[in-house]
Parts: C-alpha cells; structure tokens; sequence
C-alpha cells in the first residue's frame, strides 16, 4: 500500500516546527521577573528570620511608570548593600558593575535578580542558614513598576543585615552624576560649573531630596531638548525621608544619564573615585545644587 505523499510532508513539517520550538528560547516578560524579584524578598526574609534581626524595613509606595532601565538601576542598589554586607562578613564581595549603555530590557534585570539570588545564597552558606522553603510563584500581568517596588522592598529588608545607605553612600553617587554630565558638556562643548554652594552644618535629608528631585524635572527637559521620550517624575515620596530616598533619587537619574549617554553612543564608563567619609546632608546638597545648575548650563547650550 502507498502512503500518501502529503501524509509525510505533514510529519516531515510538524518535526521542523517541534525542532525548531524546542530551541527558540522563551522571551523574559515582567512577570518572570517580578517572580524572581520575591524570591529575593522571600530569601532575605529567611535570612532576617534566621539571623534573628530586629530591625523593622520600611516599606516603599506604590511605584509607577518605571522602565526595565530604571528597574536595573535599583538593582544595584541592591547589589551595593549586599557588597557591603560582604565585606562586613569577611566573604568575597560581588562587584557591582554600572548600568550598562545599551537599551536594557526584562532580561537583563532578571540575570540581575539572578545574580542578587546567588550572592544571597553566599551569605546564606556563610552564616549555615539554608534557602527559603517558600517558592515565589509566577503571577502574570506584572510591570516593571512592580519589580521596582518589590526590589525597593528587598532593599530596606537589607537595612537590618548590612549598613545603612549613608550621605558618604549618597555623596558618591552625586559626584558620578556630576561626572557623566561633564561627558555630555564636551560632546556639545560647553563649559559647566565646577565650584559649589556653601549649606548649612542643619541641612535635612528631606531638603537634598527635594533638590534631587527638582534635577529630576530639569532631566525631563534635557530629554525633550535631545528630542527623546522623556522620564515621568513620580511623586514625591511620603513620610520621612533618609538618605536611602536621595538614594533612589539619585538612581532614578543615573538610569536616566545611561539613557541620554546610550542616544549620544558616549559609551565611557566613569568612576566616582575612592570612598568619601565624613560627609553630611549639606555637601550632598550642594553637589545636588550644582548638577541642577550644570542641566540648566546644558538645556540652554545645546543647538
């Protein structure tokens, strides 16, 4: 008996598609990240239960517009504080490397989240405290604004196990927004300031961030003057502020310089230099006055 020949083109067909299925690889959505995001909250709970610590987290507000770029930023605020905690435990500390200068999608951010479970799982082996036995499980429907908000959560919880974000932590972040911008000054060849304001020894958290904050809505303009989609500003946080919000703000526009820098392919990497101590909210505020002024400087230069 024949066999029809459409019969076995059929077969020979359905085997291409099954082969070639089995080795497209899954497209990362929010929503896997989201998982892996509260499995890092699970596992430092585990760690905060085990370690018997005391400290009571903050918790974040709900989180809006956020992209994968300013997810990734926030995740290395994690990266730092576990690097810290590293150090504090004598362990080898993870490297946290800058935001890379490409567009950064739900990927990249979820090998993030893999990287921080991993380093996690260092600190578990160290102390002979075992993985958590609550799994995070997928819930789909997820943005990246939920990952942010899940991974500034897993950030505070950390707060109990490793120091405290500090204004030296936050100064050094300051002088790298500083740093990149001089990048963007001598694409357009225009001069920024360099001298600084002189604040008062009583200068508050909550007045550096509303500094940082309003350098936010000049970075909208700077976007809309390169003719970029610009940053959504989310509102200004509630209750009392620390350094870990200038923190955050500060993140916000460092994702925000990698955009600019990423339009421009200025693909130099910078460094804030060695560790800064001693410093007080009011030096962080006076680098924060002079990156306002030094975006206004760029604003009104660039043709």
């Amino acid at each position: 008996m024949r066999s029809c020949p459409l019969v076995g083109f059929a077969y020979f067909f359905s085997v291409i598609l099954f082969s070639v299925a089995s080795t497209v690889k899954a497209e990362i959505t929010p929503s896997d990240v989201y998982e892996r995001s509260e499995q890092v909250v699970l596992e430092i709970q585990h760690l905060r239960n085990e370690l018997n610590v005391q400290h009571s987290p903050r918790v974040p507000g709900v989180q809006n517009n956020k992209k994968p770029l300013h997810v990734y930023a926030k995740s290395l605020e994690i990266l730092e504080k576990i690097h810290d905690a590293e150090v504090s435990m004598g362990l080898a500390a993870v490297k946290v490397e800058p935001i890379p200068l490409k567009v950064i999608t739900p990927e990249d951010v979820f090998q993030q989240a893999e990287l921080i479970l991993e380093e996690l799982r260092k600190i578990q082996n160290s102390k002979n405290v075992g993985q958590s036995e609550e799994v995070a499980q997928l819930v789909l429907g997820k943005t990246p604004s939920d990952v942010y908000q899940n991974f500034w959560k897993a950030s505070f919880m950390l707060d109990g196990l490793a120091p405290k974000i500090s204004p030296d932590d936050v100064y050094q972040r300051s002088v790298l927004i500083l740093k990149n911008l001089e990048l963007l000054a001598n694409k357009h060849s225009i001069s920024l300031e360099t001298e600084v304001n002189t604040n008062p020894d009583e200068t508050t958290p909550y007045q550096v961030n509303l500094q940082a904050y309003l350098n936010l809505h000049k970075f909208t303009y700077l976007e809309k003057k390169y003719g970029l989609n610009a940053f959504r500003v989310p509102e200004y946080p509630q209750g009392e502020i620390n350094p870990s919000d200038v923190y955050d703000a500060i993140n916000m526009m460092m994702a925000e310089l990698a955009y600019v820098k990423r339009h421009h392919k200025i693909l130099i990497k910078v460094e804030s230099g060695s560790q800064s101590t001693g410093k007080k909210p009011k030096d962080v505020l006076s680098n924060l006055q002079l990156v306002g002024r030094n975006i206004d400087l760029l604003i009104s230069g660039i043709k």
